[in-house]
């Protein structure tokens, strides 16, 4: 239920929203620092009440990182898109929601249960899995090893070794 927008920046920074109809203090946004790490969640405090399919809940978190910032994102349901990102390794696990990438260099791990994906021009090795969505992947230095239980899978303009398997779907390449 939450947006991920991150961007290549000087310096982390982060910033959230979350609005539509409920009560104040049934969802807030947390950060913590642990060691190197920070971890930035959703905690949605109250289990009933105001908030349901029709309250046009909406959260998004916008998000900066410096050269070389290692890349976690676990999103149960939303979108995610990463701009210019340069890290050695980014991490996303989501359950329900498009991901897109473009101009990132890092190697690449994606699980993503359903959404489509789409990844553009990235510098590092891509190992990616989905149960059903459609994957694209352009413009790639790197080995990248797909697969798909349902999707679609199209991978051009690469250079490196290629691995790719669906169950059921089409593969372009």
């Amino acid at each position: 239920f939450c947006d991920v927008f991150v961007e290549k920046g000087d310096k982390v920074h982060f910033e959230g929203l979350i609005e539509g109809r409920g009560d104040k203090g049934d969802y807030e946004i947390l950060s913590d620092i642990d060691g190197e790490s920070l971890r930035i969640e959703v905690k949605r405090n109250k289990r009933s009440g105001n908030w349901g399919w029709n309250s046009n809940l909406r959260t998004k978190l916008e998000l900066t990182l410096p050269t070389n910032t290692d890349l976690t994102i676990d999103n149960s349901s939303g979108d995610i898109k990463i701009y210019g990102v340069s890290a050695n390794n980014i991490r996303i696990d989501v359950t329900s929601g498009d991901l897109q990438m473009e101009k990132v260099t890092a190697d690449l791990d994606i699980e993503s249960t359903s959404g489509d994906m789409e990844i553009e021009d990235v510098k590092g090795d891509i190992l990616s899995s989905s149960t059903s969505g459609d994957q694209s992947i352009r413009g790639v230095i790197g080995d990248v090893a797909v697969d798909a239980s349902s999707g679609d899978i199209e991978i051009v303009e690469f250079e490196g070794k290629a691995e790719v398997r669906t169950t059921s779907g089409e593969i372009y390449a």
